[in-house]
């Protein structure tokens, strides 16, 4: 694909007004709105009859996106998801599944169109922050892989260990500082530093990480079991859209 070619975006996303902004942003460039979906149901129907070159899809449109994503298979030459903060495992995942780009909420519709420009070029395409997350993580584990191909745990503290435990059964910050008897800012500054030994930068990146590598003794290696969800933010700490006066609380 050419630099002067129009590149054809269909855009899946539960709100009218997303694609609104982004086409305005695409005016005078060669990415083309070919339609919006507000469904996953209407979004494949679109897209098998359209077949766009980009797919734009928002991580809420479905609580089976994965799905959604690989009956998009085909459909279109490139997915970019707009989504919250992934966890390393969780990106690698999505690429895995064949996404070729992942931006999170606050992407700015200019970023989003350049994205865009650039999937369709064959460019994978990641949020700086959470690109430096990831080497970061790889980096980690390049460094902590045991002979069993398991990452082991030799860099973190006894402590640092306890409440990486305590997170992974679903604690709170209060309810690990209460557990081990300190204070709520000991236990925060612990986490802080599980957080660098991890690479990774939220309570809920630190649980997936320590269950998908088996950090926790005696614990399955995928999400469920005995692993509680991690507690849930207020919507004031959520990642919001920065799309000019469309600012939507991003759903969980």
């Amino acid at each position: 694909m050419t630099a002067i070619e129009t590149i054809s975006v269909v855009v899946g996303h539960e709100t009218r007004c997303f694609a609104d902004i982004l086409a305005t942003a695409c005016a005078n460039g060669p990415v083309a709105l070919v339609g919006c979906c507000a469904s996953s149901v209407e979004l494949i129907e679109r897209c098998t009859t359209m077949r766009p070159d980009v797919v734009v899809l928002s991580e809420t449109i479905d609580t089976h996106v994965d799905e959604v994503i690989a009956r998009l298979q085909g459909l279109a030459r490139s997915i970019i998801m707009i989504g919250g903060n992934p966890s390393p495992q969780r990106l690698i995942d999505l690429l895995s599944r064949g996404l070729q780009g992942h931006l999170l909420y606050d992407t700015s519709p200019e970023e989003l169109a350049a994205g865009i420009q650039a999937v369709a070029r064959g460019v994978v395409v990641i949020n700086a922050a959470v690109a430096t997350m990831l080497v970061e993580h790889w980096r980690w584990a390049q460094n902590d892989v045991g002979p069993n191909g398991s990452l082991v745990t030799r860099s973190l503290t006894p402590r640092e260990h306890d409440v990486l435990v305590a997170m992974v059964e679903g604690c709170s910050t209060k309810a690990v500082a209460r557990r081990l008897g300190v204070a709520f800012k000991t236990v925060e500054n612990h986490k802080i530093r599980v957080f660098d030994k991890l690479g990774v930068r939220t309570h809920a990146q630190a649980v997936s990480v320590a269950v998908n590598y088996g950090l926790v003794a005696g614990l399955p290696r995928e999400m469920g079991g005995r692993v509680r969800a991690a507690p849930r933010e207020s919507a004031t700490a959520r990642p919001r859209h920065r799309w000019g006066g469309f600012h939507r609380v991003a759903s969980r």
